[in-house]
């Protein structure tokens, strides 16, 4: 094949992203932020056709927010405290069988959530998020590379060697990086010949997702909820009797549902989807209109124990896991290090500002209290010994950074002569919770093991 298709010239780039999804686009933009040169392929024509994955935790949005587009994502998702809940029945017409708060709609939930995070817990259909993510990669300078695929890659004396073929054109070139990321999900190319190896089932189940326009309001809209589970007795697999998601209230939606193809590949035509669906929700109105957008079939893969633990749970056990992951597992409010930098609202020239707005993303930063002049001196002089940004930031009561709310100070379990440090990422890397005989030694010891250098 390579033979007698067209060789172009080599490409150079810092670091080669193979996949243009979610983390793929997320990649490009952040590192073009930071200045890192990029060169990024899709084997598909473009980004997500169907809304497939909706629900957008307080982090991805955060990390929006670092790239500017929070404001923009907003104005096409649904606010989940709108349709946090979760319902569980036979149909749409049938025996509801429970109910329950989910993604923050709780009242403890949302008290919870709002504690950890200044954004919200939103539902964002994954094709108009990969739309705006896509628009705002392409405002850097990002090389992005649609219908392009991964031919091999391979480790080089100096970093990668990637063979890359346009699908269109059949033309192949190389690409020289200096890293590269693998965003390219389960089947990963990347993964495979690389030889990393993953631990697991493949094909844990075989699925079909039908994107539906079908208004449902009369049947819906007085018992909101994003996720609508039908349970049937006697079915084997746990989402074969139907899933129902909200894109949109309360006419657009995608349902999903499982099936054996051991015996043989469902009909997937528009007439066989409008049939299963009004099965299915237990709707029967001749007047109700349905119109198929799209068709998708997929599988499931399974690279953890605990998952291929879960799906060996019964119907009632896995209900029951459900409603607890959702009600009691949600975002950390943990303070050591390796837990996330805590949310707070300060004060600076007399305007409300997040803490998230002081520590910039992309750099280090050092937490001190009205007692960590020590700290200041001492950061300042291993950004000279480091040649690393390490700016200072004195948040307390009546300091530049003034805890008006005492926020910070009642939850960050540092004293006023500790010291927080910060990651790039705002990932706590380490900390001092009281005065340190030698702040200097202390916190070089610890930029030392976070760059991994050599103390000399």
């Amino acid at each position: 094949m390579a033979s007698r298709n067209k060789i172009e010239n080599d490409i150079d780039t810092d670091v080669v992203i193979v996949g243009a999804g979610v983390i793929g686009l997320e990649m490009t933009i952040l590192l073009n932020d930071l200045g890192v040169k990029t060169f990024t392929i899709a084997r598909h024509r473009g980004t997500a056709p169907a809304p497939r994955a909706h629900i957008t935790n307080m982090r991805t949005m955060e990390i929006f927010r670092d790239m500017n587009i929070e404001k923009v994502i907003s104005e096409v998702l649904v606010p989940l405290k709108d349709l946090g809940s979760a319902w569980i029945g036979t149909s749409l017409t049938g025996l509801e069988l429970g109910r329950y708060s989910s993604y923050g709609a709780g009242d403890e939930q949302f008290t919870h959530y709002a504690l950890s995070s200044p954004c919200k817990m939103e539902s964002t259909p994954q094709n108009h998020m990969e739309g705006v993510m896509l628009k705002r990669a392409r405002e850097t300078a990002a090389d992005i590379r649609f219908f392009t695929e991964l031919v091999s890659i391979e480790q080089s004396p100096d970093g990668v060697l990637a063979r890359v073929r346009d699908r269109g054109s059949q033309v192949e070139y190389r690409v020289h990086a200096c890293y590269a990321v693998g965003a390219d999900a389960g089947r990963s190319t990347v993964a495979e010949q690389l030889g990393f190896g993953f631990t697991g089932k493949p094909g844990l189940m075989s699925m079909i997702s039908s994107w539906l326009e079908m208004d449902l309001e009369k049947y819906t809209s007085s018992q909101p909820a994003c996720l609508w589970w039908r349970m049937q007795a006697g079915n084997e697999y746990w989402v074969g009797s139907g899933l129902l998601l909200c894109i949109r209230p309360w006419n657009e939606w995608t349902l999903q549902w499982q099936y054996d193809p051991t015996q043989g590949e469902p009909d997937t035509s528009d007439e066989a989807i409008i049939e299963y669906a009004r099965n299915t929700l237990g709707v029967h109105d001749p007047d109700l209109k349905f119109r198929v957008k799209r068709v998708t079939k997929w599988q499931e893969y399974s690279w953890s124990s605990d998952t291929q633990i879960l799906v060996q749970l019964s119907t009632t056990q896995l209900l029951s896991l459900l409603v607890y992951a959702t009600q009691y597992c949600s975002m950390s409010r943990r303070k050591h290090p390796g837990a996330f930098l805590l949310h707070a609202w300060l004060e600076y020239k007399k305007c409300r500002i997040l803490i998230l707005d002081v520590l910039q993303y992309g750099k280090f930063g050092l937490i001190v209290g009205i007692g960590g002049q020590s700290w200041v001196s001492a950061a300042a002089k291993l950004r000279r010994e480091l040649e690393v940004e390490l700016p200072v930031h004195s948040i307390v009561k009546r300091c530049v950074y003034d805890d008006v709310l005492n926020e910070w100070t009642g939850r960050q379990e540092i004293n006023d002569y500790g010291a927080q440090l910060v990651r790039p990422d705002r990932y706590i890397a380490w900390r001092c919770s009281d005065r340190h005989s030698d702040p200097y030694q202390a916190l070089r010891s610890a930029l030392y093991s976070i760059l991994d250098r050599d103390i000399l």
